[in-house]
């Protein structure tokens, strides 16, 4: 690859993030902020409202996120064309496309949670960590609402991942365009999963904002990402969760009753 077409693909991609960022953002807020605003009402998680300046305070760090998302761009796309990252450009059937998305994913989930423990420990939550908690009633800005060092941390994994295994384009572009609506979703601020979510055998190991929500407000449990696994795994989940939220969306059905 030649220097100015390592450039151009820095330049491309590192535009292409910045979008999806506002993008998720602003979709995800006029979905479920305007367009479903009268049929989520009654499954709002906090009655509280968002304080006022919380909105240039998650703006002015989704800036700082946007910004150290640029930096590890022009870092993965510089290892891509040395030769040092190498991905999977050749023909590959769906299946084998399904396959690798499912991995990513798990991996990806995986090193969330290890990264959200270690942001835990007293040091990093006080110095990083704690900018992200500002947001004690989560919105979508919510999302990308980071210390940069703590978005440098979770951006490492795409260059991590593509050390351990040699994932093809389609995948990578495909869980990269999910992932920033599994970003926004969770602190959309409204249970978007229906009441039998956490009863069913396979949907219960899949986080809803419900989930996340009770971390921003406790933080003390749920640090998945993406999945319930880790917290169930290694006892970090809130206690008794599937039945508080089961009472949630009893409470809310009641609502929506009156």
């Amino acid at each position: 690859m030649s220097g100015p077409t390592e450039l151009l693909w820095m330049l491309l991609a590192g535009i292409g993030q910045s979008i999806m960022i506002v993008l998720s953002i602003g979709l995800t807020w006029l979905v479920v902020r305007v367009l479903l605003r009268a049929s989520l009402q009654h499954r709002r998680i906090q009655e509280r409202s968002r304080p006022k300046e919380a909105f240039w305070y998650e703006l002015r760090h989704t800036g700082y996120t946007i910004l150290t998302g640029l930096l590890l761009t022009v870092v993965s796309v510089h290892l891509y064309a040395r030769g040092i990252l190498v991905i999977d450009v050749g023909p590959i059937g769906p299946m084998a496309v399904i396959a690798q998305f499912v991995v990513y994913f798990l991996l990806l989930d995986a090193y969330q949670y290890i990264v959200h423990r270690t942001m835990h420990t007293k040091l990093l939550f006080r110095r990083v960590h704690s900018v992200h908690h500002r947001s004690k009633t989560p919105g979508p800005l919510s999302a990308f609402s980071f210390h940069p060092v703590e978005t440098a941390a979770l951006g490492l994994y795409f260059p991590f991942a593509l050390s351990c295994y040699t994932f093809h384009l389609y995948a990578i572009l495909a869980f990269g365009l999910m992932q920033f609506f599994m970003n926004t979703v969770p602190h959309c601020g409204y249970e978007v999963a229906p009441a039998w979510w956490y009863q069913n055998r396979v949907t219960r190991w899949l986080l809803t904002p419900l989930f996340h929500d009770v971390h921003h407000q406790l933080s003390v449990y749920n640090f998945g990402a993406c999945t319930t696994i880790w917290d169930r795994l290694f006892g970090t989940i809130q206690p008794d969760f599937d039945r508080r939220a089961a009472d949630f969306h009893r409470q809310a059905s009641a609502k929506e009753s009156r």
